[in-house]
């Protein structure tokens, strides 16, 4: 309820222009515990998809970094040789991720990792 020029304004049915009622959904989900907030995958099937796979490219993508981060030295006999590899990986990495963008887009490179 707003109080405006002292005037009582309800704004609770007030639907958008797709027809829900955003504020009561909102409302909705902050009073629903993280078990229910859960099983609403289960009426969007496509989101738990592109979240699980998310969530696992983050962990694969997180992992070999670090892999490399802290064990680049172990690669070869030579410090130099190793750098080169390491450095040589970056830049096909980065390469690779700007072609990516290019073709398919961030929107889409980012949904799909």
């Amino acid at each position: 309820m707003a109080q405006l020029a002292k005037a009582d304004i309800n704004l609770e049915g007030v639907k958008l222009k797709d027809g829900t009622v955003e504020a009561e959904r909102e409302a909705q989900k902050a009073k629903m515990p993280v078990l229910k907030q859960l099983l609403e995958f289960k009426k969007y099937p496509g989101m738990l998809v592109e979240t699980a796979s998310v969530c696992w490219a983050w962990m694969v993508t997180s992992l070999l970094f670090y892999g490399l981060a802290y064990g680049w030295d172990r690669f070869g006999d030579s410090l130099y040789v190793t750098y080169l590899y390491v450095a040589l990986g970056e830049l096909i990495a980065n390469v690779s991720v700007l072609l990516v963008l290019k073709v398919v887009g961030r929107k889409v490179a980012l949904v799909s990792l």
